[in-house]
Formats: structure tokens, sequence, C-alpha cells
């Protein structure tokens, strides 16, 4: 926090020292405010959700909040905050030198109470017959470790921005800003033991992260044109410590007879090992802008550059990415918006090191280690473009066509190139026949070709399509898994269609009312004997009341309704 704390005050100094002499400025008129007052906080039953922005504490606080301001001339500064408990708090200061110069240094504090997870749909055991009416040897069942203790995190947000206008250089613009967010408290991790039973445990460990970024640029205007650059540099860490859990001794399911039979076929038995460990990652990224007119038309430009590196792992993401907007009209009352966009994205593969399989024992050995590729890598172009026509200031129309294409480089395999494209098409009607009342209706359809949900394989390969022993394995065979319980199946559209409207009335200066209503409607075509559907309807009104000047009632009723059926898989007892 010391970073945080040098950087705003460097930018406070730096801020206050612009500005013209006092005696230049004219007088200085300043205002002021203060109110005190208190709260009562009552807490009953399972709060850790409905209340999870609230510390958890029943009572009575005070609460105060404050605000000052003062300008002269053409310089003005203003401070602001407030205290609502010991950990939700907040204080802004703010101002300008001039119309050249302006600064910003914010913090904000708050607790968060994150909910825990009971565990109790962990509760399973196999079936040793057909009916399900003898019980048999594996099953799933958890622990908590901490009972009564529930996670929860202090966050504070430090904030300061700066920028100025070069003196003798009116057209360079340079900004610089710090933002840092600080969390500490304590969270909940899962952890899974094998092997007599699936055992799930909780543990409550230390909560200690830190995210610091560095913001920094120039913009520089020349006639109809202004070209930008932004670098951004962001670290993220953790300063918790190390945290290690016991993994429980392999043992026969039913017997319960430890050897090592069962921990040869296990990762980890018997022993101590780390576990929940966050990476260190840095993040820098470089943003070209560039604004101009051409004729009639205006044109927006962007490139980028971002390289995210896990230092702990040695792992990094590249993203490459362009994207250029037009607006140009087209003819009378009417214009055309087009965007276009490529994105470049590689992440680096991961190799999974494990120990042989049934090392040491009769027919073991097999080797398991794989490449683990990333479908984060992948290739996206898009492009869209909208007709605006407005022939009288009473309605107005809209017609856009779209498409997009993701192209996955190593999905589902190594070079699998898993593609989905979508085209989207959408009209839009905006009627405003008079001052007291005024609606919009839209209509989007969108076609998706091959939905992407990585569902295609529940583990890294799909298995076998016959399940045979391995030589010297006469019954130590499961690790293997079936192919056919493997397909395409997908809980996700292939059409979607998308309805909404919203209607405004002003009757009087003193009522207005709004009533709207949204649609969406998405299906699958490829897998018709699935019958999938997934429906969301939207209704809302709302109404607002002005009797007289120091006076405003005003509500919002809205409801959804949404409904999806489709093909769930769970995987447990070795898949």
């Amino acid at each position: 926090m010391k970073k945080g704390y040098i950087s705003a005050l460097i930018l406070l100094v730096l801020a206050l020292s612009f500005g013209p002499p006092a005696q230049a400025q004219g007088p200085a008129q300043t205002d002021w405010s203060v109110w005190v007052g208190s709260h009562y906080t009552g807490l009953d039953q399972y709060i850790y959700k409905v209340a999870e922005f609230d510390r958890g504490v029943t009572g009575v606080t005070p609460e105060v909040r404050f605000q000052f301001s003062r300008n002269q001339g053409k310089n003005a500064f203003m401070l602001n905050g407030f205290y609502y408990d010991p950990k939700r708090l907040g204080l802004q200061f703010q101002g300008n030198s001039g119309t050249d110069t302006k600064w910003n240094v914010s913090l904000q504090s708050f607790y968060r109470q994150s909910q825990k997870d009971l565990m109790e749909n962990l509760v399973v055991r196999e079936a040793g017959n057909a009916e399900g009416t003898k019980p048999g040897g594996k099953m799933v069942t958890h622990s908590d470790l901490n009972p009564g203790e529930y996670p929860g995190y202090r966050k504070m947000i430090f904030e300061a921005n700066f920028e100025t206008r070069i003196p003798g250089h009116k057209n360079v613009r340079i900004f610089a800003g710090e933002r840092s967010i600080l969390e500490k408290g304590e969270e909940q991790v899962l952890q899974v033991n094998h092997c007599s039973t699936c055992h799930i445990n909780s543990h409550m460990i230390k909560l200690d992260r830190k995210t610091h970024a560095l913001t920094g640029g120039v913009e520089v205007s020349f006639g109809k044109s202004i070209l930008s650059y932004t670098a951004n540099y962001r670290q993220f860490k953790s300063d918790a410590g190390g945290f290690a859990a016991m993994y429980d001794t392999a043992r026969h399911p039913v017997k319960g007879i430890a050897g090592a039979e069962f921990a040869s076929r296990e990762i980890f038995s018997g022993t101590v090992m780390p576990i929940a460990q966050y990476p260190e990652t840095q993040k820098l990224a470089h943003t070209l802008k560039f604004k101009t007119s051409v004729g009639k038309a205006r044109l927006l430009a962007q490139a980028a550059a971002v390289n995210t590196k896990n230092k702990i792992g040695n792992l990094n993401i590249n993203d490459k990415q362009a994207s250029v907007r037009v607006i140009y009209p087209v003819f009378r009352k009417a214009k055309m918006v087009a965007n276009a966009a490529y994105k470049r994205i590689e992440n680096d593969p991961v190799f999974i090191d494990l120990p042989p399989w049934r090392e040491g024992r009769p027919g073991g050995g097999q080797n398991f280690d794989y490449w683990r590729y990333s479908n984060l890598t992948r290739t996206v172009a898009e492009a869209n473009a909208e007709l605006i026509y407005q022939p009288t200031a009473r309605y107005r129309l809209g017609l856009l066509a779209g498409y997009n294409s993701t192209v996955r480089d190593d999905y589902p395999d190594k070079g699998g190139n898993f593609t989905t494209k979508t085209v989207r098409l959408r009209g839009s009607l905006y009627y405003r026949p008079s001052s007291t009342w005024n609606a919009m209706l839209r209509y989007e359809l969108k076609s998706i070709d091959n939905p992407f949900s990585p569902v295609n394989y529940t583990f890294e390969k799909p298995g076998s399509s016959v399940l045979a022993p391995l030589p010297d394995n006469p019954f130590v065979y499961y690790f293997q898994r079936d192919e056919l319980r493997y397909g395409n199946i997908t809980n996700l559209p292939t059409m979607v269609n998308a309805f909404s409207a919203k209607l405004n009335l002003r009757p009087n200066q003193k009522v207005r009312l709004s009533a709207a209503f949204k649609a969406r409607i998405g299906t699958n075509s490829d897998n018709k004997e699935l019958s999938y559907k997934q429906t969301s309807y939207q209704p809302s009104f709302s109404i607002s009341l002005y009797p007289n000047d120091k006076f405003t009632l005003f509500g919002t009723y809205s409801m959804v309704l949404q409904s999806r059926n489709g093909l769930a898989a769970v995987t447990m007892m070795d898949g």
C-alpha cells in the first residue's frame, strides 16, 4: 500500500503546484456540508448471501458524510467522503487547475462476505445391485474442517489519475494513473481425497491478494485528427503464503486395507502437498488509437498488443487485435456505420507430468503424461454494418447485418481448428410522433454454426471403443474409458430469435410511465432428438411522479421467466 500512498502524494503535489497566482483568479467560492447519523443492522438466519456486502455485525453504528468544494476562477477542487462502518468507507479528492490540468485521488473500502459451500449435495454412494437396495463400496462424502467459520475479506481500492496539456503545445495531452486493489481476509478451499472414498475437505485459509496497475500515455491533436498511445502495466500476486493439506492414504474401497497396490493408482497417497496456490502474473499492454475525418466519412482505428505472463509457471498469453469503425452518410438522412475487428490470441500449452500408472506393480508403468492445449488459442474475425435512416424527427429505422468467425486452433485436439460461425440480422424502429409518447421495436435473428462449449470430452482423451484388460492387468483397467459415451452434444442453441419493445408515456409534466417487454427463444436443430429449447421472457413497468420541484416518487417492477432443457452428464466414480 505504500506505493499507492507515495503515488497519491506525488500526484497531489504536482496538481496543487499548477495554476496561476491567486490574485489573478478573483474571489473564491467555498461550499461545504456535513451529515451525521447512525444506522442499525439486524441479522438473522443464513445471511451470508443476502448480506453479501455487510460486515455481518449486529448493532448501531455511527455514520458520517461530508463534502467540501472551493472554486476560484478556472481553478477548483472538491473533497468528499463517507464513513458507514469500520470497513465500509470512502474518500475522494479531485480538482483542476485551469482547463488544462486535472487530477483525481480516491480511496474506497468495503467488506464482502463470500457465501460458503456447505457441500450438502456431495453425499452419494454406489449401488451394489440393479434395484439400488444394496449399498456398494464407493461413495462421496465431505467434511467441514472449520465449522462455524465463514469466508470473507476486506477490499480496498486506491486510485490516482493526473492529466495536463503541455504549456505552449495545447494540442498535446499527457496522462498517468495508478490503481491498487488490496484484498485481505479468509477464503474457502475444497480439497478432493482418494481412494477409499471420494472425500471432499473444506478448508478456511488466509487470503491476501494485491493488484497494482500503472497507466500512462500521450494524445496529440492535429487538424481533424487525434492520435493517442496508452501503456498499461498490471501486477498481481498473493502474500498469503503457502497452504498444505494432508491427502488420505489410499485404501481398498470396501475392506479398508492399505497397500502399495492402491497407492500406485493415485497421484498422492498419505502425503502432505501444497494446494490453492495463486499465480504471480504481470500484464503489459500497448494501445494505439487514431480518429480522423476524410471527406464526409469519420474513421476510428485501434490496435493493441497485450502480453500476460505467469511468472511462477513461466507461461504466456499473447493477444494482438485491431479494429476499425467507419461512419459515412450514404445519402440524405441516412448513414452507414460499419465495424470490422480481428483478434489473435495464443496461450502457451501446459505439460502435465504424472507418475506412471501402478509404477512397480505387475502390468503397470503406463505413461499418462500429456500436453494440455488451451481453447483460448484462437483467431477471431468479426464484421458488421448498420444502415440508419431517419427521414423525419418522428421516426428512425435501423438495419444491421453481422458475421463472426472464431477458430480455436487446438480444440478438441491439437490442430483441431474447431470453428464457430455466427450470422446476425437485426431490425429496429424508433417512433416519436409527439412529446407525450414514443415507442421502440427491435427484432434480432442469430444463426450459429457449431456453437462452442467444452463438452465434447469430459476427459483429455475419449477412450477406447473396446474395453479390455492390459497384459498382467486381469482386473485393474478402470482407468480406461468407453469411447461410446462421448459425443458432440451441446446445451447451446444454433438459432436465436430475440424481440424487444418499449413504450414511454408522458401525459403531463408530473407523470411519466414506461412499459417494456423482452423475449428470447433459442433452439438447436443439430440435435432434434433432444427437442432442445431455451426461453426468456421479461416484462417490466416503471412510473415516476413529480408533484413539485422538491419531491419525486418512482417505482419499477420487473419479472424474468426463464426455461431451458438439455442434457446433463455428471462425472463421478472413475468417470
